[in-house]
């Protein structure tokens, strides 16, 4: 089993650490209550995480009174792991995003991560209608491939409200591919 090793969190010493294996701790604390001056006991507590909508674990930090939240990988990454060209993104070495443990987590720039989820199948790009941007369907294209030779392409992109470019891309295959 491996040894649990807590740091600080940078901008919350004292208050918060975390830990490489994906945790985050709360301090002991203190602290004065609303008007009455009450004083409130806090004991050091690990944390809550929870998943957004990306499916990453982050947990809500509070310091003077104003919560902030965070990412917890991006909390382990940059309390264990160097970072000496200043990359910008965190990838989850299995493609499990709340596997936060400091021996699943490398800094990458945003080419690397996409080709890391591309290269082992954890991002599946929308293809033909199901992408946002599709204006075509797959009739409309299968009827464009069939106008080829006795149209235009200005004449097909008229026909479908298309530019002329969006039709080549249809015809040389560079989009459409599957279909």
């Amino acid at each position: 089993m491996q040894k649990e090793i807590w740091k600080d969190i940078v901008g919350y010493e004292g208050l918060y650490q975390v830990s490489n294996l994906g945790r985050i701790k709360s301090f002991a604390r203190t602290w004065i209550c609303g008007d009455r001056n009450s004083k409130k006991n806090k004991p050091e507590t690990i944390s809550k995480l929870h998943h957004n909508k990306q499916k990453y674990l982050q947990v809500w930090l509070c310091k003077n009174g104003e919560p902030k939240n965070f990412r917890v990988h991006r909390l382990v990454a940059q309390a264990f792991i160097p970072n000496p060209q200043n990359k910008k993104t965190i990838n989850h070495i299995n493609g499990v995003k709340d596997d936060n443990r400091v021996e699943n987590l490398e800094w990458l720039t945003i080419q690397e991560n996409l080709n890391h989820a591309l290269i082992n199948n954890l991002r599946v790009f929308a293809k033909g209608e199901k992408h946002g941007n599709s204006v075509l369907t797959k009739e409309k294209v299968l009827e464009i491939r069939k106008m080829q030779g006795s149209f235009t392409k200005m004449d097909i992109a008229k026909k479908f409200n298309v530019s002329h470019k969006t039709i080549r891309a249809v015809l040389n295959r560079s989009t459409w591919q599957h279909v």
